[in-house]
């Protein structure tokens, strides 16, 4: 589990006791039995977006429709019922997500989800109503994605503008969701036998991102699910070119498992495959969101470390070894055992900015801490 900065904690508990002071003295609504169908029915479907998303090859869920459904809680539901369904959807993942910090996001999404909300309804309650659901899809994506961009800047400590979270095709995807639960809730102030048929290319919609998930697994290693070398060096390119464009640096790390051959032939290949599968999780674990794990080989690893200086890798790959060298891996027969990794640090501009060159520059770094004596890092 990474640590957070304390900036970072104080906006997401400022945020929470908004969301929590908006619920409860938001102004007061009759609830009758069709409001609480409707709360239930989202809810459920919000449970299942949730617990089984549509998961992109770099592993962040980027294709859920959720916002669909909670731009139609916000809009048609009185706001504390709308709270209790954004909140009730998140619980399936809060006990199986098997996220290292899985209270952390449904917190922060119940807390960011529900102050956009209340933001949205401020201003539709200042403006007919005819002008406020036009209002409130664009005011909808704009405070969600400000609240994101937000705590990612105080996370990494960067500003607004070098987060790299948000993009135009973001933008216009989160547009299109919270335009889809806008229409929503209309066709069921209209008809409410409308909602049901609307539902149907909202999952035609979740199958064919489901389609394309399965096009992007091709980019991933299938033994350890993190991505394969043909997506690595595909995508450190494409950093190394906005690298020298904009100025910052790009920073790989380079590991190689030690004494792989030693594990297979005392413990049997499945217990090394287990091993390197573990490894990749380690390593996923003590990244941050934007960088990139990737198997290289059969024991190698590599990670690219965007807007990263040098110093800064190095001590992540020290955290890394740390972690990997002080983890109990355990045989079939349940043996306990311990094994290391060495590995070396390049980046771009210092040791050049070209892909393959800067690879074989950490590589090279990796093979010197082994020759000074494994579990090791090494800078180039």
């Amino acid at each position: 589990m990474r640590k957070h900065p304390v900036s970072a904690w104080a906006f997401i508990a400022g945020l929470f006791a908004l969301a929590w002071a908006a619920t409860l003295t938001a102004p007061r609504e009759s609830v009758t039995t069709q409001h609480w169908w409707i709360a239930v029915s989202l809810a459920l479907i919000l449970c299942f977006l949730h617990l089984l998303p549509v998961i992109s090859a770099r592993g962040q869920v980027r294709y859920e429709i959720s916002a669909v459904f909670e731009t139609a809680a916000i809009l048609m539901l009185p706001f504390p019922v709308a709270s209790l369904v954004i909140a009730a959807g998140w619980m399936p993942y809060l006990f199986f997500s098997g996220h290292p910090e899985p209270w952390l996001g449904p917190l922060f999404n119940w807390a960011q989800i529900t102050v956009t909300g209340w933001g949205v309804r401020l201003v539709m309650r200042s403006v007919p109503a005819d002008a406020g659901i036009y209002l409130a899809v664009p005011m909808f994506v704009l405070l969600n994605t400000a609240l994101v961009v937000t705590l990612v800047a105080l996370d990494k400590g960067l500003p607004w503008h070098k987060t790299e979270v948000v993009d135009f095709d973001a933008i216009i995807s989160d547009l299109g969701l919270a335009a889809l639960g806008a229409v929503l809730v209309k066709l069921g102030q209209a008809a409410p036998v409308w909602v049901g048929l609307a539902l149907v290319p909202l999952f035609a919609l979740y199958r064919v991102n489901q389609q394309f998930q399965l096009i992007q697994m091709g980019l991933l290693d299938p033994k350890t699910l993190v991505y394969n070398s043909r997506y690595f060096e595909r995508t450190l390119s494409t950093q190394l070119a906005k690298s020298q464009r904009n100025g910052r640096p790009v920073t790989i790390v380079f590991g190689d498992l030690d004494y792989l051959r030693t594990i297979n032939n005392t413990y049997g290949h499945l217990t090394g495959d287990a091993v390197i599968t573990q490894i990749a999780r380690i390593m996923q674990q003590h990244v941050r969101r934007d960088d990139v794990v990737a198997r290289f080989g059969g024991e190698e690893f590599v990670i690219m470390l965007p807007g990263a200086h040098k110093e800064e890798a190095a001590a992540l790959a020290e955290r890394v070894r740390k972690a990997i060298a002080g983890h109990p891996f355990r045989s079939g027969d349940g043996k306990e055992f311990h094994v290391t990794m060495s590995f070396g640090v390049a980046t771009c501009p210092e040791d050049g900015c070209e892909a393959l060159n800067l690879i074989d520059r950490a590589d090279t770094a990796a093979y010197r801490a082994k020759d000074l004596g494994r579990n090791r890092v090494v800078v180039a």
